[in-house]
């Protein structure tokens, strides 16, 4: 039946606090989604994400003919095993992977594949779970628990020599990092690490290889747990070493924090070696305690934080510290469960995470993905979560970080990030659904994904609170029409709206819309350049009384409540600035109802239930 006249109106004008799925919808405000899904908030109005586009791999020989080991060992074969960035003196970087034992470089230019250990003559080992990397000066060094350590100078890759094989050189080992001109270096059970001799301290850079300085507190050998990883205040085995940045400092970092799963220590890494056996300071101070880090590539530096992907969550270090001793020590990361409790916590270890265009972008939701042979090609996350630190920020007013919440579309084996001279950019490395290894990277404002000759339009989708219009959900409401209004629209956007009354686990349908807005003058295989049209927008989008069906359960219609949330479900590229509900009180029956003497269950399929990860990218 239609309804006219008294309406009650709620919804969102604009969206500034972003996501928070860790509280029931009923608690939230108009400024705030309960989920959404490849969108973001940015500037207060909801978006699609920036589009993601595959970049094509190149295989080609000297002879510029196609590779087929080469494009075989990489897409095809083996393990993937873990990536990084390495940056030449000039500023130039690339993308160095390793998978299966062999180890690639990748131009991020013209995206074409080198095998370095091919030309290099040597392979680590192919069963290897991962590997780790770590850039110091110019060395990119690769440890895998199992082989001896490989460093590559921008040129060619070398064995090292270790001193325990009778050389002068780093061990083999884990988790690495460069601090204060110094290699720290994980042995490969995390129970022990040692540093490598100063920059410069024999005249070279290359110095940073060796091991003649060795010593710890009371002269030789390693550092070892010294009380850091027994019970009940253990971190457990290392799994990360990071630098804080700070200012002011001749190499722009902290003290060395360890990490294991439970906590972390810090070392005090700038003193001199000579200074550390005589020193009245602890060399080894606990900094963390009960949550640490669960990756070395999901620790992320944020202008002088480090947010860590933790097994309860993400956290920031900062505020860890802080919040020591109260009630408050929790994850950041609680608006964002929904997304986070798909999380396998034994998989965390391949956990990854970036900070790209003021975001942090952590991977999500692992799970192990094998071939046809059922060999194991990675471990790969359907997700990431996005917190935003510039959502409606400008010179004069600042605000906190919030929640974009999730991102999905591929799946990614591991975020990396690149820093170049003119800009920095996000790759990722991904599996597709015939489990080949593929390079992804994450544009600034793409408006579709996969590429610009093949767009794909982005579906997201925006999950609202449940609104409780003007008597705050205390009056019996029938649910009528409603609007939404568009911005930027550019090509076709199509549109599908549900709604659901108070705590109904199910969306019901309530109307579908679709906007087309030309913004080229030609398809690109039809013209080499096109040119370029406005976006458009829409006054409104009028989603008409939804049609009722009989709620069986509570004896009512399905669009009588006295709360309603909405899940818009979109493809393509638009904003939505506003959205709004439009609703008339009905008169309630006080008399009560006597109890039913039998009890009827009327059961609800979990297949109703909606998949937050079900769009995929087409390759």
């Amino acid at each position: 039946m239609s309804i006219a006249g008294n309406f009650q109106f709620d919804g969102f004008a604009a969206i500034a606090a972003g996501v928070d799925s860790g509280r029931s919808p009923f608690m939230l405000g108009r400024e705030q989604l309960s989920f959404l899904i490849n969108g973001t908030a940015r500037g207060g109005f909801l978006a699609p994400r920036p589009g993601l586009i595959k970049r094509r791999l190149s295989f080609l020989d000297e002879d510029f003919e196609v590779d087929a080991a080469t494009q075989a060992a990489f897409t095809a074969n083996g393990r993937f095993q873990r990536a990084h960035s390495y940056v030449h003196d000039n500023g130039k970087g690339c993308l160095i992977v390793s998978i299966g034992g062999h180890i690639f470089r990748i131009e991020i230019d013209t995206y074409a594949v080198h095998d370095l250990t091919a030309q290099a003559g040597f392979f680590n080992r192919s069963d290897s779970a991962r590997s780790w990397f770590c850039q110091a000066e110019h060395l990119l060094l690769h440890q895998n628990a199992s082989d001896v350590m490989c460093y590559y100078d921008g040129n060619t890759l070398r064995r090292a020599s270790p001193y325990t094989l009778g050389g002068d050189m780093l061990p083999g080992g884990s988790v690495m990092t460069y601090n204060n001109g110094r290699v720290w270096l994980a042995s490969p059970d995390g129970m022990s690490f040692i540093a490598g001799d100063a920059v410069y301290s024999d005249g070279t850079r290359e110095a940073i290889l060796k091991v003649t300085e060795n010593q710890y507190l009371t002269g030789g050998g390693a550092f070892t747990n010294r009380g850091a990883f027994a019970s009940p205040a253990g971190i457990g085995p290392i799994t990360g070493m990071h630098s804080i940045a700070v200012q002011d400092t001749p190499t722009a970092q902290s003290s060395l924090q360890v990490f294991g799963p439970f906590g972390a220590f810090a070392i005090n890494s700038g003193l001199d070696r000579v200074a550390w056996q005589t020193t009245t300071n602890p060399v080894q101070t606990v900094s963390l305690l009960a949550n640490g880090l669960t990756s070395q590539e999901a620790g992320v530096n944020v202008n002088g934080d480090l947010w860590l992907r933790s097994p309860d969550g993400i956290r920031s270090y900062a505020l860890a510290q802080r919040d020591q001793g109260t009630w408050v020590n929790t994850p950041l990361s609680r608006e964002v469960e929904r997304a986070l409790r798909r999380d396998d916590t034994t998989l965390l270890s391949y956990a990854s995470g970036v900070l790209f265009d003021n975001r942090l972008i952590t991977t999500c939701a692992p799970q192990i993905a094998t071939n046809a042979e059922h060999q194991i090609r990675g471990i790969v996350h359907p997700g990431m979560v996005a917190l935003d630190f510039a959502p409606v920020s400008s010179m004069f007013s600042r605000v906190s970080p919030v929640w974009d919440g999730l991102w999905t579309g591929l799946r990614i084996l591991q975020l990396v990030r690149v820093p170049t001279p003119t800009a920095t950019r996000c790759f990722l490395f991904t599996l597709n659904d015939d489990s080949e290894i593929e390079l992804w990277e994450l544009t600034l404002a793409a408006r579709f994904d996969n590429n610009s000759v093949d767009d794909q339009r982005i579906q997201w989708v925006i999950e609202t609170p449940a609104y409780g219009f003007k008597n705050g959900g205390w009056s019996l409401l029938q649910l009528g029409w409603g609007d939404i209004w568009l911005n930027r629209v550019a090509g076709t956007l199509d549109g599908v709206v549900k709604y659901r009354p108070d705590s109904d686990p199910m969306w019901r349908d309530w109307s579908t819309f679709q906007a087309c807005a030309t913004y080229e003058n030609c398809d690109h295989d039809a013209c080499t350049v096109p040119e370029s049209w406005l976006e458009q927008y829409r006054v409104h989008m009028r989603l008409p009384e939804p049609t009722a069906v009989c709620d069986l359960t509570n004896n009512k219609p399905t669009n009588f409540g006295y709360r309603f949330a909405a899940r818009i479900e979109l493809t393509g590229h638009a904003q939505v600035p506003q959205f709004r509900m439009a609703t008339r009180e009905q008169i309630e029956d006080t008399t009560g109802a006597c109890p039913e003497t039998t009890c009827t269950l009327l059961g609800i399929a979990d297949n109703c239930n909606v998949d937050d990860f079900s769009y995929t990218i087409a390759s």
